[in-house]
């Protein structure tokens, strides 16, 4: 019952109702369930004569026809939609080149598909001072990467940060 309460409000999350708009532009609300406070909690989304399933979203589901725009390189087109590191003015962070590291299949058969229980996202940063990142960028050769891109490391693909730094002696 706490679980369905704390259910997300579709309406109100913006940057999310960017990315529904964005992966199925054409497909139009065919079910939402409330909860008793007011809040959806299920959405289905269907587009075309034959009503195809285009995108089912659910507190912990998330369900999308084509989650190969997740991957690189059409996954760049959503990167718009990452707002959160601007929440931290003083952090900074190389640009992502890699496909959203979180939620993966914890099934080995299957190391770069992801899990159905949240839409993909870039959850896993190297986020750093100004400072920081001034040292990085001056180094020249510079990674900024997931770890085990197709090995399966779990519901979360690490990430690194590789850069050299010349000794100044």
């Amino acid at each position: 019952e706490r679980e369905r309460e704390r259910a997300l409000s579709f309406e109100k999350k913006k940057p999310f109702c960017g990315v529904k708009q964005h992966l199925c532009p054409r497909a139009r609300v065919v079910t939402a369930h409330r909860t008793s406070s007011g809040n959806i909690s299920k959405q289905l989304y269907t587009s075309g004569k034959n009503a195809k399933r285009e995108l089912e979203l659910e507190t912990k589901h998330f369900s999308f026809n084509e989650m190969s725009l997740f991957q690189m390189p059409e996954a760049k087109q959503l990167k718009k939609f990452d707002l959160e590191c601007d929440a931290f003015d003083e952090l900074y962070e190389e640009p992502i080149t890699f496909p959203p590291s979180y939620p993966f299949e914890e099934d080995s058969d299957r190391p770069t598909t992801y899990a159905t229980t949240r839409c993909p996202a870039w959850c896993d940063r190297v986020l750093m001072s100004l400072a920081a990142h001034n040292i990085v960028r001056e180094s020249g050769k510079i990674e900024y990467e997931v770890v085990g891109a197709k090995v399966c490391m779990g519901d979360h693909k690490p990430v690194f940060l590789y850069f050299e730094v010349e000794d100044s002696e």
